[in-house]
């Protein structure tokens, strides 16, 4: 997976960073979204909100503006909300522990675990579609839950695949890869 990323690895300005704060930011959007329409928006609420604390000051309808291309404007809420709380509970920083970062209102397990990986460097791993593809595809594993990516025993078989070092780059080369799969069956 590591050589077939390093030749294959999509680039996004959110994985140039190691910052929780814009991983974050980047996390909220990419849900339930393609990747594509993300950048634009990423980058305008970078811009607008270059700190946790402006983002916990901001107004939830020039937040709404922003991410209006995106669909889903209930992500400005939560994204204020967990801006809020990450300012109030834990003196504005990104907490780098999983309990904790699943306390906050807006983060599930998938949102803690790329702020682990990709802040801090924490060896997990993300499950999503892309990546159940590749579990379904290249291991035959398959879930019986209607949501797969809540299952898991999914989670637990992706992070048995983990290697110790460049935990980041095998959690982008299995979102990549299991893209690709997708792009060449459509």
């Amino acid at each position: 997976m590591l050589s077939w990323y390093k030749k294959n690895g999509r680039k996004y300005p959110w994985r140039n960073t190691s910052d929780p704060y814009k991983i974050m930011i980047a996390e909220f959007l990419l849900q339930k979204t393609h990747v594509r329409k993300v950048e634009e928006v990423y980058l305008k609420i970078i811009k607008e909100y270059p700190t946790i604390e402006r983002l916990a000051m901001g107004e939830q309808v020039e937040l709404e503006d922003i991410i209006r291309p995106l669909g889903f404007l209930n992500r400005a809420e939560r994204l204020i909300s967990a801006a809020k709380i990450i300012v109030e509970e834990h003196d504005s920083n990104v907490p780098d522990d999983f309990d904790k970062l699943l306390k906050i209102k807006g983060i599930g397990r998938y949102i803690a675990s790329a702020i682990l990986i990709f802040a801090y460097d924490n060896k997990k791993v993300v499950v999503d579609t892309n990546v159940i593809r590749i579990l379904e595809n290249e291991f035959d594993i398959k879930s019986e839950r209607k949501r797969p990516r809540t299952d898991i025993d999914l989670w637990n078989t992706a992070q048995h695949l983990a290697p110790d070092k460049f935990i980041k780059e095998f959690n982008w080369a299995l979102l990549d890869y299991g893209a690709v799969i997708q792009d060449k069956k459509e």
